[in-house]
């Protein structure tokens, strides 16, 4: 999330890789709902069967990217990163994985299906307006002296 974050802070481009459609747009409404910042110039749908390298190194420079988020499996992702590194354009290539997807995050001590939905703002409001239930009130917390009053 910290790289996510900095992406988002410095209005960096961004080109995605992903094994499957849905995954592709599960990812992209996730990073456009919570970073805006982050300018997302392209996404590939890669596979093991059918991998067309040449044309998706030359999208990738052609987009200008500064960044590759990676979301392959792992020898698919190893693999592409080895055999196109001197090729790419780019600063990062981050392989991010399969195994825990960013929009599927759960908070510690709750499973997935207790939480209200998978974008649901309630889940990203901060500490301050969940404990007091206020949206932006301050919020005056009282001490014992000022309740003994």
């Amino acid at each position: 999330k910290m790289f996510l974050r900095y992406l988002h802070k410095n209005h960096k481009r961004v080109y995605l890789l992903v094994e499957t459609q849905e995954e592709g747009e599960a990812f992209f409404q996730y990073l456009e709902h919570y970073y805006r910042g982050i300018q997302i110039v392209g996404m590939a749908k890669v596979s093991a069967e059918n991998r067309a390298d040449d044309m998706l190194v030359n999208a990738i420079n052609g987009a200008e990217t500064d960044c590759v988020l990676s979301m392959l499996c792992s020898p698919l992702q190893e693999d592409f990163a080895a055999k196109n590194r001197a090729l790419l354009n780019t600063r990062i290539l981050f392989g991010m994985g399969k195994a825990a997807p960013p929009w599927k995050e759960t908070s510690f001590g709750k499973s997935p299906d207790s939480l209200p939905g998978e974008f649901s703002e309630k889940r990203w409001k901060s500490k301050r307006q969940r404990t007091t239930g206020m949206s932006g009130q301050t919020f005056k917390r009282h001490t014992d002296t000022e309740r003994k009053k």
